[in-house]
């Protein structure tokens, strides 16, 4: 049961176009990718104050690097970080902007950065399963294997029921 746009008359809140827009990003595919970005840029058209959306974009612009959507990965690499950049000017401790900017640092293999990022985003969320696979995955790739896999054997602890995609 996903909610879809078709699903109700009337226009819809900022904060309902973010949870649609969060719905696409999840599929994984382009198509949907595209579809995410563009719910999340009327959500800040409804309330620019939204960090979430900002976020949210910013994690659109990830998607498009990672499964080399874009046709320019290095602007999408860019406007990912400029994305969380922005996010955390309005709110220096919001946990996905703080994610996201740890990501792109690991896929500019700043290694310590994307740890110390990691870290900031789990005094705020430090239980959330994808989050600590991601620290973990960062922390191996810079060398601390064992931490890595403390942190991958917790996240599959808190989400045994977890989506294959873990496994990567």
């Amino acid at each position: 049961n996903r909610l879809r746009l078709s699903d109700r008359s009337g226009p819809f809140s900022a904060w309902e176009l973010c949870v649609v827009a969060k719905q696409k990003f999840l599929d994984y595919r382009r198509e949907s990718n595209t579809e995410a970005r563009r719910h999340y840029q009327q959500a800040l058209g409804i309330d620019p104050r939204l960090v979430r959306a900002r976020a949210g974009i910013g994690w659109t612009h990830l998607e498009d690097y990672c499964f080399n959507w874009s046709g320019d990965p290095a602007a999408s690499l860019a406007a990912a970080e400029s994305s969380a950049f922005d996010a955390l000017r309005m709110d220096p401790r919001h946990y996905s902007a703080l994610y996201l900017k740890s990501y792109t640092h690991l896929l500019r293999r700043d290694f310590d950065l994307a740890e110390a990022e990691c870290e900031n985003a789990r005094s705020d969320n430090p239980n959330d399963p994808e989050l600590l696979l991601h620290q973990g995955y960062v922390v191996s790739c810079g060398g601390a294997a064992e931490k890595g896999l403390d942190s991958i054997t917790a996240a599959l602890a808190i989400n045994p029921h977890h989506p294959n995609w873990y496994h990567f």
